[in-house]
């Protein structure tokens, strides 16, 4: 399975909620779901995502896949 989660932590900590994921919430994500690849998206590309990429590669875990912003690519899904 794939999860495609939104990323960046925008407005963690919100009295109504938290827009966009943190990496530690995407590590609990990961734990109950068990993809077999993560592709995390819109960290960083707007001001308002206030978690950098280097939180999520701080997880460790292989399945996860950092698509650089801008660029380009393609997985095979079996």
């Amino acid at each position: 399975d794939l999860l495609i989660p939104n990323m960046g932590a925008a407005q963690e900590g919100s009295w109504i909620m938290t827009l966009t994921l943190n990496a530690g919430m995407l590590k609990k994500m990961i734990s109950r779901l068990n993809p077999e690849i993560v592709i995390p998206v819109h960290y960083g590309t707007f001001q308002h995502y206030k978690e950098p990429v280097e939180k999520i590669k701080a997880i460790g875990d292989e399945r996860i896949k950092i698509v650089e912003v801008g660029s380009k690519t393609i997985f095979e899904i079996k």
